[in-house]
C-alpha cells in the first residue's frame, strides 16, 4: 500500500510541471511545443547586438545571473537560433546545475529543445534571449521548473539566467514573449 501511494505521489510531482509547461503554448500552437526552429547557418556573430549601451560584465567576464527581466523600451524581434547559442546553452546549464546533480556528467545534458530566440531593446541596452527545455538524462527532477533562460548583452558573454517555473515573463521581457506568440503565467 505504501509503495502505490509513493508511486502516485511521484507521478503527480512529475506531471504538474509538465502540465504547467504545456500551458505555455500560443493559441495557434495547441500542444505548446514551441518547436525549435532550425539552427541558422548565419555566422556566430549574427546574434551580436547592434551598437548600443549594454550592461558590462561583472568580474570573471559574465554578468551575474538570475536578474529580473528588463522591461522593453524599444522593439522585440524573433530570430532564428544561432549555432553559437546552441553550443553555449548546454555548457552554461550544466555549469549551473552540476552541483545539484553530483552524479551527472556533461554528456548527460538533454537539450536544448523547444527553443525560442530573439532580441529586445531595453532601458539597459540591447539583449538577445534564448529559452529552451533542458534536463539531465535519467533524472526526472531535472525536468521540472523549465523552460530555462539564457541572455547575452551587446558586450557580454552568454549567461544562464535561470528557470522560469513555467512563467516566461519572470525572466524575459514581455515584449519578446509576445513576439514569440507566448503568454505570461
Amino acid at each position: 500500500m505504501k509503495t502505490s501511494t509513493l508511486t502516485a505521489a511521484l507521478a503527480a510531482a512529475v506531471a504538474v510541471p509538465v502540465l504547467l509547461l504545456s500551458g505555455c503554448g500560443s493559441s495557434d500552437d495547441p500542444k505548446g511545443s514551441g518547436a525549435t526552429p532550425p539552427a541558422s547557418s548565419a555566422p556566430a556573430s549574427a546574434d551580436a547586438a547592434p551598437s548600443g549601451t549594454a550592461t558590462k560584465p561583472a568580474a570573471g567576464g559574465r554578468p551575474s545571473g538570475n536578474a529580473k527581466a528588463p522591461q522593453a523600451t524599444g522593439k522585440a524581434v524573433k530570430l532564428p537560433v544561432t549555432q553559437e547559442a546552441l553550443l553555449a546553452m548546454p555548457d552554461l546549464y550544466f555549469e549551473k546545475v552540476s552541483s545539484q546533480y553530483p552524479n551527472a556528467k556533461r554528456n548527460m545534458v538533454v537539450g536544448p529543445k523547444n527553443t525560442l530566440f530573439g532580441r529586445v531593446t531595453t532601458a539597459n541596452g540591447v539583449f538577445t534571449y534564448a529559452v529552451a527545455d533542458m534536463s539531465i538524462r535519467g533524472n526526472a527532477l531535472s525536468t521540472q521548473d523549465g523552460p530555462h533562460v539564457w541572455r547575452r548583452g551587446a558586450d557580454t558573454d552568454w549567461e544562464y539566467v535561470g528557470e522560469t517555473g513555467g512563467n516566461l515573463c519572470g525572466q524575459v521581457p514581455q515584449a519578446l514573449v509576445k513576439v514569440w506568440g507566448k503568454s505570461c503565467g
